[in-house]
């Protein structure tokens, strides 16, 4: 008799066969649609119906909305760096995860690697990257108030990654949530699921609109103004900047759309900054 056997019986043997087998190729996107095409995806499984006969699924769903979230943040970093030498002039100092490097290679996204140790779950990180990589402030009310919710989000996925969903005491303090003498579990029923979807999906959108905006602006006026600066590949360089930002699927739906052309971009910010 062994005496592990009261507590369960002995499991059996396990392996992952083949690990690439996990993983398959895909088409890269800019960071925007990405996100806005995992949200859809995320979303179509999300029904009232299926999240009522599977109390796991919201929980899981949420998980996919704020990974989505945060690929967005790393996504939209990498490419400032990659296209803006204010941006690289800012991070150059900062550390690379070298085995990210190795494995993206000189012609890869190796600029994703700088944010591989870091963390989108927490308001002052967030804030943290943003200005310390890209030199963007998130310091106006509506980072504020938007952060503040997504601050709320992080706690619970906190929960549902760490404690299968039960809600640890630390977590429970920092949402402010009554005291209970028994354990507590996140529930995330459609309605829920919505809300959180919608409170990243603004921060999200936001983030894209002023971060392009910027970038525009160091486009029509700080680029213009250092050494290194080639008049010659403005237009190309407006390219980038147009397909690291701009939402095809939004873009698309526009009518009129000579109206909101990147040449009808270029004119804009010519009117604008006296080009």
């Amino acid at each position: 008799m062994d005496t592990r056997d009261f507590a369960l019986g002995a499991p059996g043997s396990a392996s992952i066969t083949n690990i690439s087998a996990y993983v398959v190729p895909v088409k890269p996107a800019n960071p925007i649609d990405t996100f806005l095409r995992s949200r859809a995806s995320l979303i179509r499984l999300g029904g009232a119906k299926a999240l009522t006969e599977s109390p796991d699924l919201g929980r899981l769903l949420l998980l996919g909305v704020v990974s989505a979230f945060e690929n967005f943040c790393r996504g939209i970093l990498a490419g400032c760096i990659s296209l803006c030498p204010i941006s690289q002039a800012k991070s150059s100092e900062k550390n690379l995860n070298f085995g990210g490097a190795l494995w993206h290679g000189p012609s890869g996204n190796f600029n994703r690697s700088a944010f591989e140790h870091k963390s989108f779950t927490d308001e002052k990180e967030i804030r943290s990257i943003f200005k310390e990589y890209i030199n963007f402030e998130l310091n106006n009310a509506v980072y504020s108030d938007l952060l503040s919710e997504i601050d709320k989000i992080m706690q619970v996925r906190h929960a549902i990654v760490h404690a299968d969903g039960y809600l640890p005491g630390r977590n429970a303090v920092k949402l402010e949530i009554s005291r209970s003498s028994l354990e507590l579990r996140v529930s995330v029923d459609l309605t829920r699921l919505q809300e959180c979807t919608l409170v990243l999906s603004n921060f999200v959108e936001l983030l894209n609109r002023e971060v392009f905006a910027e970038i525009c602006r160091r486009w029509a006026v700080s680029w213009r103004q250092r050494a290194d600066w080639q008049p010659h590949m403005e237009d190309k360089t407006l390219e980038k900047i147009w397909g690291l930002f701009v939402a095809t699927s939004y873009n698309a739906s526009l009518k009129n759309r000579k109206k909101w052309g990147r040449k009808a971009l270029k004119r804009e910010l010519e009117r604008v900054y006296s080009l």
